[in-house]
């Protein structure tokens, strides 16, 4: 599917089988010098299909154009490396560059999910199974870094790039404010919350996640162009919900939490999913993995406020609520 959402801005459905996502948004913008490709989807047949048939209708060029990924995520940036070798110019924040070029490159990434918990006999197969893994890019790209406050121009639009890590460490948005647009990536998404996961022992993502709201937030009505689902106009009411939802989840995870402690692959056993599986031992494996990173991100937040405890016994990190009135994990 491909529609003109406000002139010369066209939304591709890139598709994303098997996965709850459905789609990707690809949006191309058309201009008779220079075009701007956003995000490109998975680095599959199937996605590669979609992506060029659609430039083939729009009479888009590659080489004639500019590729911008909001994020490292290979349903958003698996094929970059294709449009590159078709000429185009391929630009991301540096943070998340560095990920795409190191996709292969998953060790820390396992022995992390090890001391979150996760099963050791199931750590590769996990990773084998992970959608970001099994369609990463074939090869590394050559990207021109976007930092926060760079400007694209592309006809009579002129996109201010806005580093909004949270989802991942170098997710960014681009805003184009004489026309009150935005182009949020997985920022803000209309009917989804966004995953926000810890995979690394550094940092504090969902606090990062809520300053990058926050920031949204301060810049009024727009209409928000998303990563997946349908554009929507109002962002900030969208926000408000998305923070009502983190909150909630905060506040479950300090009432599974008991003085003896849970890893963050037990905490998330215990939380509540919107997928349809009876309870935690049927759900796939790679929703495991994403459960556990995100109840991972929930406990460091807490943790950094001061609120639980966290200890490194037997290779694995436990938390602890010092407070009384929790429930067993």
């Amino acid at each position: 599917m491909t529609e003109e959402i406000v002139p010369r801005i066209h939304r591709v459905a890139i598709p994303l089988p098997k996965t709850p996502l459905g789609n990707l948004n690809c949006y191309i913008i058309r201009d008779r010098e220079r075009c701007l490709i956003l995000d490109t989807g998975f680095n599959t047949a199937e996605c590669s299909s979609s992506l060029f048939r659609a430039l083939r209708r729009l009479g888009v060029d590659p080489a004639e154009s500019d590729v911008v990924l909001t994020h490292m995520h290979s349903d958003h940036s698996g094929l970059g490396y294709l449009l590159e070798e078709h000429g185009a110019s391929i630009h991301c924040h540096p943070l998340d560059g560095r990920v795409v070029n190191a996709m292969g490159e998953w060790e820390e990434i396992l022995s992390f999910g090890y001391r979150c918990g996760l099963p050791e006999e199931k750590l590769r197969q996990a990773r084998d199974r992970h959608p970001g893994y099994r369609y990463r890019p074939d090869r590394p790209i050559r990207y021109s870094p976007l930092q926060d406050g760079d400007t694209l121009r592309t006809g009579d639009y002129c996109f201010t790039c806005l580093h909004t890590p949270g989802h991942s460490e170098g997710h960014i948005c681009l805003h184009e404010p004489e026309q009150g647009l935005i182009l949020c990536g997985d920022l803000i998404l209309r009917e989804i919350t966004p995953n926000i996961s810890q995979w690394s022992d550094s940092g504090n993502p969902l606090q990062n996640y809520l300053d990058s709201l926050e920031r949204i937030q301060g810049l009024g009505p727009l209409l928000a162009l998303p990563g997946h689902r349908e554009p929507f106009r109002d962002p900030v009411q969208r926000i408000g919900e998305i923070k009502a939802h983190h909150q909630e989840r905060l506040e479950e995870i300090l009432s599974l939490l008991q003085e003896e402690g849970a890893t963050p692959y037990e905490v998330a056993s215990g939380m509540r999913w919107d997928l349809d599986c009876k309870d935690w031992r049927d759900f796939p494996l790679a929703q495991k993995w994403f459960a556990t990173g995100e109840a991972m991100a929930h406990l460091r937040y807490l943790e950094q406020e001061g609120r639980i405890t966290c200890d490194l016994l037997a290779g694995r990190y436990v938390f602890q609520n010092p407070q009384p009135g929790g429930k067993h994990v």
